[in-house]
């Protein structure tokens, strides 16, 4: 049906072929990709695709999470620029050394702060106050440019992205000791970070701030679109939004 509407159409089938009979794939024809064994030494989850040129090889991956199947890698030949911009980001954040934060302290401890009580205005003074404690923090706690992923949950840090890189590299060049001791210091990472950001940044949200603590809960859960309710308002309230809110509310 696709093909006679559309017979250009790429077609990409993808999942657990478990049990599932293959033949009538591979006579369509669409042509499996996936070389490498997903669960034990049985290729199980595969992918058929009529245009596997346009892809890469697809790479197996470690697994995600608790799951006994390994995890399976492909995308577009040619699109690594793109691919980059859209999944990733620039940002600036401050080092959190422990190092610069103890020199920081010392400074700020020893500070001598008398010219600041010799100036007339409070503008001076705060001003002042800003820019002697702006340059601190430049000198022991700069500034720096990382690159992040646009899908990370809000709780992942460099030091887990670290961690994951180290897995990554001992799986690709079959070093399984260290793939199995990094996987294992990434789950109990994963983890503590989750429950540090919640306790941290949603627990307190929800007594003195409702609105923003939908908000991180919702991006905590990886909900990131709103729901549509224009159907539901249809059958409901004849398409009265403000209608709908208050009987849902009630």
């Amino acid at each position: 049906m696709i093909t006679k509407q559309h017979p250009y159409a790429g077609i990409v089938v993808a999942g657990d072929f478990n049990r599932l009979r293959y033949t009538p794939l591979c006579s369509y024809p669409l042509k499996q990709t996936v070389k490498t064994a997903t669960r034990g030494a049985v290729v199980l989850d595969k992918i058929y695709t009529n245009i596997a040129d346009w892809y890469s090889q697809p790479v197996v991956i470690p697994k995600i999470a608790t799951a006994d199947h390994l995890s399976v890698l492909m995308w577009p030949c040619n699109d690594g620029d793109h691919r980059r911009s859209v999944y990733r980001k620039s940002m600036e954040t401050r080092s959190h050394d422990h190092n610069g934060k103890v020199l920081l302290a010392h400074t700020l401890n020893s500070y001598n702060w008398d010219h600041l009580y010799k100036m007339s205005t409070c503008d001076e003074m705060t001003s002042c106050f800003y820019n002697s404690v702006t340059q601190m923090l430049d000198k022991f706690l700069p500034v720096q440019q990382t690159v992040v992923n646009k899908n990370d949950k809000p709780w992942v840090t460099q030091a887990f992205r670290r961690t994951i890189r180290r897995r990554q590299y001992a799986w690709t060049n079959r070093h399984m000791n260290d793939y199995r001791r990094y996987r294992n210091l990434a789950t109990r990472q994963a983890k503590a970070l989750r429950r540090r950001f919640y306790e941290k940044k949603v627990r307190d949200l929800r007594i003195c701030d409702s609105r923003n603590w939908w908000r991180y809960t919702k991006r905590f859960l990886g909900h990131k679109k709103q729901s549509e309710l224009s159907s539901l308002a249809n059958a409901v309230t004849d398409g009265d939004m403000q209608a709908l809110a208050e009987a849902i509310n009630a």
